[in-house]
């Protein structure tokens, strides 16, 4: 006994063949490959659902690599990688290619791009409490400053 073409001899009995090898998709009696760039898709349309890229962009079922030129980023992002990453809240003013700092808020400096606390220079009266130089108490005569605390009087 033969099949009409699409379906399967199984047992005496035409079947019309539903399951389909990895990465294909079974639509209308046929087997059809997945597009590369698919992770997830559709099992009836085949139509991508999520990109195998985090760099692509999903679009009415297709995933593609988005050219650089037509995407548009925020006042604090940038461009790289094929999509829009977020720049410090540490940089006053960065490079809009890579998002390198090129000028640091109040109390940061740059080292290697990046914005780090500049840990200040306390006089020897004083010592360093959440990044600010307090005063050691005039009556205190031993002072312990990694507590923070008058151990004399």
């Amino acid at each position: 006994m033969q099949c009409q073409w699409g379906f399967s001899l199984i047992n005496g009995t035409c079947f019309i063949p539903t399951t389909c090898p990895s990465r294909q998709f079974f639509h209308f009696g046929q087997c059809y490959p997945v597009s590369p760039n698919c992770d997830k898709y559709d099992a009836f349309t085949g139509a991508c659902v999520t990109c195998s890229d985090p760099t692509y962009q999903l679009s009415n079922g297709s995933c593609f690599q988005p050219p650089n030129n037509s995407v548009v980023c925020g006042l604090r992002q940038y461009f790289a990688n094929y999509k829009c990453n977020d720049v410090s809240a540490l940089c006053k003013d960065f490079d809009k290619t890579n998002g390198n700092c090129i000028n640091c808020i109040f109390g940061y400096q740059i080292s290697d791009g990046a914005c780090i606390l500049v840990a200040p220079n306390c006089r020897i009266n004083q010592y360093l409490f959440n990044g600010l130089c307090i005063d050691i108490p005039y009556n205190c005569v031993a002072f312990n400053k990694a507590v923070g605390k008058c151990e004399i009087c």
